[in-house]
């Protein structure tokens, strides 16, 4: 389905062509600047333990280099899974997201967040979300309120640092699989039930095989969302993702849901499965994001090293560009 696409009422596509490229390539749709990676950077300290102490959270920044980079770049929340209880900032499918979404000129960061065998103390601000996830989760609703504040502070970082980082802190997306996953959702739909107030809006969430409680409240305005999942996942069923499209579809959101067949919770390749012949997962991935996160702001002039041509387009031309448009192997 194509809601999120139908959404847009005018898509402008800005197509960057390097000196000597065999074609125009589209800016943070397509490869075509390095990257750099900053490890181990910390994003903040939150209390763990009793008596609490401060516990170093960090994150794996990755940033697009080389010429033709415009400033105020979107940004990317990259979100690793483990059911709560494991994972970390290193997962290697988070950082190749990272990676090719740097390529691409987005910059992105892989984040580390509190365990349950962190012991982490709520903040009083998320008290009330974990208030909420007790409702349906009593026992990991402490380590899933304290996740989401993590998450939300990493987006609070972003903001802070903008300027140095030359992006653009309204325009952050969030990714992430499994229990990442659902810190997308808990960030995006659900902290602010429960009062928390986030430092600048999520513009669209990717959840990947992530599990969702059914009474989650999705409402009207809140962030488009693009989910993917296999229908044999015996982790965490598939019936969380139609529910999450169902609430997508009553809030009268933009969303787009990919059921991958044959598929388990660890079994699949967003990088080479399709969606349809030529279109991997990732690639209608990274157009959703472009449509809802970059959207039709305006990209400031390149340096010497490239240069910008906008084309103005009405939805049904920009959307028939990025589905036709030809496919480059990460």
């Amino acid at each position: 389905m194509r809601t999120g696409f139908v959404a847009a009422a005018c898509l402008a596509v800005f197509l960057v062509t390097a000196p000597g490229a065999a074609h125009a390539q589209a800016l943070y749709l397509d490869e075509q600047f390095g990257f750099q990676v900053t490890t181990g950077v910390i994003y903040t300290s939150k209390p763990v333990g009793e008596p609490p102490v401060p516990m170093n959270l960090r994150l794996e920044l990755y940033e697009p280099t080389g010429p033709g980079l415009p400033p105020n770049r979107p940004a990317l929340v990259a979100i690793h899974g483990g059911s709560f209880t494991g994972g970390s900032r290193f997962s290697s499918f988070m950082l190749a997201i990272c990676e090719a979404m740097a390529r691409r000129g987005w910059t992105c960061v892989s984040i580390d967040y509190r365990l349950v065998g962190d012991d982490p103390v709520v903040g009083p601000d998320f008290t009330g979300l974990e208030t909420l996830i007790a409702l349906s989760d009593p026992t990991l609703a402490g380590p899933i309120a304290a996740a989401t504040e993590d998450t939300v502070a990493a987006m609070t970082w972003l903001e802070a640092n903008a300027g140095a980082l030359d992006i653009d802190p309204q325009r952050i997306g969030l990714a992430g699989y499994s229990a990442g996953g659902v810190l997308t959702e808990m960030t995006a739909y659900i902290a602010d039930d429960g009062g928390a107030t986030l430092p600048v809006p999520v513009r669209a969430t990717y959840n990947i095989s992530g599990s969702v409680d059914p009474s989650i409240t999705v409402e009207a305005g809140e962030a488009p969302m693009i989910l993917s999942h296999g229908d044999q996942d015996t982790v965490v069923p598939v019936s969380g993702a139609f529910a999450l499209r169902d609430a997508a579809v009553a809030a009268g959101i933009p969303h787009e849901l990919i059921v991958l067949a044959g598929k388990g919770h660890t079994n699949f390749d967003i990088f080479e499965d399709e969606v349809v012949p030529g279109e991997t997962v990732f690639d209608r991935f990274v157009s959703f994001f472009y449509v809802h996160v970059v959207g039709a702001a305006t990209v400031p002039a390149l340096g010497a090293g490239g240069r910008i041509v906008l084309l103005a387009m009405l939805s049904g031309i920009a959307f028939a560009v990025l589905r036709y448009r030809p496919r480059h192997a990460r």
